[in-house]
C-alpha cells in the first residue's frame, strides 16, 4: 500500500473544517463473516481493498485522537505556567510585603490579659471610622462614658464600634495609615493577641497612640475586673465605676487613713530599693458582714486608679503552681483580691471535727499531716484533693518570685480563724476591724440617700423599647415627692440616729431598708422602729437557735427582768423580748409600749 492511498483515505475520512480538523468516519462497518455464498479466488482482489479502506480508517482515527492530546497538553501547560506564576507572584509580594513592614513600618502586639489591650480597644472604639465601615463589630463592653446615648437607641448604655476578628483593618491616623488584626484565641475563647500595624517609621506616633489611649481609659471613671483563668492567666471579667470615697459610710479618720497609707507606699518605691524591703504591702480588712469592706476596696481602686484582680483559694482545679503562675503574671500598681480568705481554714475546722469525731487513729493522724500543711482536707476519703496549701500560699505572698509592686487586700469575717504566718506584718501590714453601724453611721447613710442631687440627668420619658411593649405591665400611678429641704433633712437624719441602736445592725442592712423608701425620708422614719423591732426578734432567734444546735442551755432564759430603760427609744434586749426604752414626754407614740407587747404576742419567741 502506498502513501499516496493512505493520505486519500484520510481526506475522504478526515475532511478540513473552518474551525480546525473534523473526524467523519462514514465508513461502513467491516463484516465478520464472508457472506459471498460463492466465495471464489477471483473475490480476493476486493477482500485486499476492503482491508486497506479498514486500516485507512484506522490511522485517521489514531491521528485525531493524537490532535484533540495535543489540544489538552497545551491546555494543562498553559495552566501549570498561570498556576505557577501566581504562587511566584505571591511569594514575591509576601517577601517584599515583609522587608517594607519590617523596614518602613512599626508592628506592635497586644495581649489580651494585659491592662494596655483595654486601653486600646476603648481607643479604638472611640474611633468614627468603624460606624461607616462595611464589616464591624458591635459590643457595649467598652461603653463607660458619660457622653449622651440618644443616638445609641436611647438604651443607656452607648454602643461601641471595634474591628472584627481575623481580617485587618485599616483607617487613617494623624496622616498615617493603621491596620488592626484582632485575632481570637480559640482555646480560652477569647481575643488574644490583637495586632496592630502602623505605617510609619516614627515610633514617636505609638507613643502618641498609647497616651491618648491610656487617657480616654482613666477619664472614663471606670477600672477593670480581672478574675482568674484556667490557664494560669487573668482575663477581664468586667469593668466598674469609680466610687468615690464619701459614699463609702465610714468613719472619715479610718478611710482616709487606708488611702493616706496606699498613696504613700506607691509613691515610695525608690524608698523600698535602697533598703531592700520588698516592694509590697497587704491590708486585712476584717469583721461582720456587710460592713463595708468590699466597697472601701472598690472606693480605693477608684481613687487610685487601679485594676482589681480576684482570686479565690476555693476555686476548683486550683493549686499552689497555678497560684503562684498567677501571682507572678499580674501586673505592678494593681490591687489583688483575695476575699474570704477564711473560707478554707473553716473547711479544714470542719474537716478536723468530722474526723476526730472517728475513734480511727490513722485518720486523726492523718488529720494532722494534712491540716499542717494543706486546706482542703479530705476527711472522708485517702486522698488529698487538688488545692492550695498553706505554704503554697505563703510562698505565693511573699515567695523569692512574688510579684512585687502590687497592693494585697484580704477580707475575713472570722480573723480569729486565719493562721498567724499569714496574718503577721509583713505579709498584712495593716489590719482594719469592721463592726456594726454605729449611730454616726446611720445618719451619714441616711443623709447620703435623701441628700439632693443637683446634677442628676432628666432621662427621657418618650422613649419606648419596642422588645418590651408585648410585656407591659400596670403599674399604680404614683407622683414623686418633692425634694426634701437640707434643714428638714437635718431633723429627719437626726431621728433617724436616734431610732437605731449602736453596734447591733450592718450597714448593709440598713441600706438595704432605705432602699425601701428611695424618695420618702419622710415613711422611712415612719416605719423605722417597727423595722428594729423585727430585726432584733430575728437575731434573737437565730442567736437561741445557734445555742440550742451547739447544746447549750441558758439557765436565764425563765427570768425575764425589767431593767432600767434608757431615754430616746432606743430598743435594747433582756432576755429573749426587746423593749423600747421610754419616749420622751409630749412624745408621739406613747401608746408604742402597747403595740410592742401586741406585737410580741402576736410573734413569741
Amino acid at each position: 500500500m502506498d502513501a499516496q492511498r493512505i493520505l486519500n483515505a484520510f481526506s475522504e475520512f478526515v475532511p478540513a473544517t473552518p474551525g480546525g480538523i473534523g473526524i467523519v468516519n462514514d465508513v461502513p462497518p467491516v463484516p465478520l463473516t464472508n457472506t459471498d455464498p460463492n466465495p471464489t479466488l477471483l473475490n480476493s482482489t476486493a477482500s485486499l481493498d476492503t482491508m486497506d479502506t479498514s486500516i485507512s480508517s484506522l490511522l485517521a482515527l489514531l491521528l485525531s485522537l493524537a490532535v484533540r492530546n495535543m489540544d489538552v497538553l497545551k491546555l494543562m501547560l498553559i495552566g501549570g505556567v498561570i498556576e505557577t506564576s501566581r504562587r511566584l507572584v505571591f511569594t514575591l509580594w509576601s517577601q517584599l510585603w515583609t522587608w517594607i513592614s519590617t523596614s518602613w513600618h512599626v508592628t506592635v502586639h497586644f495581649e489580651s490579659h494585659d491592662e494596655v489591650y483595654h486601653w486600646m480597644m476603648f481607643w479604638l472604639g472611640n474611633q468614627s471610622v468603624w460606624e461607616s465601615s462595611r464589616e464591624m463589630y458591635i459590643t457595649t463592653a467598652y461603653s463607660y462614658t458619660d457622653q449622651d446615648a440618644a443616638d445609641d437607641f436611647q438604651s443607656g448604655k452607648q454602643l461601641k464600634y471595634l474591628p472584627i476578628y481575623n481580617m485587618p483593618s485599616w483607617f487613617t491616623y494623624k496622616g498615617a495609615w493603621i491596620s488592626v488584626t484582632r485575632q481570637r484565641n480559640e482555646r480560652a475563647n477569647t481575643p488574644n493577641p490583637t495586632e496592630t500595624l502602623i505605617l510609619s517609621r516614627k515610633h514617636d506616633l505609638l507613643r502618641d497612640i498609647l497616651k491618648e489611649a491610656k487617657e480616654q481609659s482613666s477619664s472614663a471613671d471606670i477600672i477593670n475586673i480581672f478574675s482568674a483563668g484556667n490557664y494560669n492567666e487573668w482575663y477581664r471579667a468586667s469593668s466598674r465605676r469609680k466610687r468615690p470615697l464619701r459614699s463609702v459610710i465610714l468613719e472619715p479618720e479610718v478611710k482616709n487613713a487606708v488611702l493616706a497609707d496606699a498613696v504613700d507606699f506607691l509613691s515610695n518605691e525608690e524608698w523600698y530599693i535602697e533598703r531592700g524591703i520588698p516592694y509590697r504591702r497587704g491590708y486585712l480588712l476584717h469583721g461582720v458582714p456587710g460592713s463595708g469592706k468590699t466597697s472601701l476596696i472598690h472606693s480605693i481602686a477608684g481613687e487610685l486608679t487601679l485594676d482589681v484582680y480576684i482570686v479565690s483559694l476555693s476555686k476548683p482545679g486550683l493549686d499552689d503552681s497555678q497560684l503562684n503562675g498567677l501571682f507572678c503574671a499580674m501586673p505592678s500598681r494593681s490591687i489583688l483580691l483575695i476575699e474570704d480568705i477564711d473560707a478554707v481554714f473553716r473547711r479544714v475546722t470542719a474537716a478536723r471535727k468530722a474526723v476526730t469525731s472517728k475513734p480511727d487513729e490513722s485518720n486523726e493522724e492523718k488529720t494532722k499531716n494534712d491540716i499542717k500543711g494543706s486546706f482542703p482536707f479530705n476527711p472522708q476519703g485517702n486522698e488529698n484533693m487538688n488545692g492550695v496549701t498553706l505554704s503554697g500560699l505563703l510562698n505565693a505572698l511573699d515567695g523569692i518570685a512574688a510579684s512585687e509592686g502590687r497592693l494585697l487586700f484580704a477580707t475575713t469575717n472570722c480573723v480569729t480563724a486565719l493562721d498567724e504566718a499569714l496574718s503577721r506584718p509583713g505579709r498584712m501590714d495593716v489590719h482594719v476591724e469592721f463592726k456594726n453601724a454605729t449611730k454616726w453611721q446611720a445618719r451619714e447613710l441616711f443623709w447620703s440617700f435623701y441628700e439632693p442631687r443637683t446634677k442628676r440627668k432628666e432621662k427621657n420619658n418618650n422613649y419606648k423599647d419596642p422588645m418590651l411593649i408585648s410585656a407591659a405591665v400596670k403599674f399604680a400611678t404614683s407622683t414623686v415627692p418633692e425634694p426634701v429641704k437640707l434643714d428638714e433633712l437635718a431633723k429627719l437624719a437626726d431621728q433617724f440616729e436616734e431610732s437605731i441602736p449602736a453596734d447591733v445592725f450592718s450597714v448593709a442592712s440598713l441600706q438595704g431598708y432605705l432602699m425601701l423608701y428611695k424618695e420618702r425620708p419622710q415613711s422611712a422614719i415612719k416605719g423605722i422602729e417597727k423595722w428594729v423591732v423585727e430585726e432584733m426578734t430575728k437575731k434573737n432567734i437565730k442567736e437561741k437557735v445557734e445555742k440550742e444546735e451547739e447544746g447549750e442551755d441558758d439557765g436565764e432564759d425563765d427570768e425575764q427582768g425589767w431593767e432600767e430603760q434608757p431615754s430616746g427609744g432606743v430598743p435594747f434586749a433582756v432576755g429573749d423580748f426587746i423593749f423600747l426604752g421610754e419616749e420622751e414626754e409630749g412624745g408621739e407614740d406613747e401608746d408604742l409600749g402597747e403595740d410592742l407587747i401586741r406585737f410580741i404576742i402576736e410573734h413569741p419567741v
